[in-house]
């Protein structure tokens, strides 16, 4: 099966004023399988909740990051792993 993925980093603070046809244009215009998106709000009157997962970044900020399929259903899974996070500081 050939997946067709589109990216889409929309800077919530800047274009918020586009969000709505921004939203429009990804959702009915572009063919893809997978939308992944950063930096803003979904628009929940739009999107089917069954086909995302989304997550805010927090703090002051009410946008966040996610993923949308307009033709699978999404569900998002917590795993344990051994990854080692190194922080360098120089």
């Amino acid at each position: 099966m050939k997946l067709r993925f589109a990216t889409w980093n929309m800077a919530n603070w800047s274009h918020i004023k586009y969000e709505i046809e921004a939203w429009e244009y990804y959702t009915k215009e572009l063919d893809y399988n997978v939308l992944l998106f950063q930096e803003v709000n979904p628009n929940l009157k739009i999107l089917n909740k069954a086909k995302l997962v989304w997550n805010e970044i927090g703090e002051e900020r009410s946008w966040g990051s996610g993923i949308y399929s307009p033709k699978h259903n999404i569900k998002e899974y917590a795993f344990k792993n051994n990854w080692l996070l190194i922080r360098i500081c120089g």
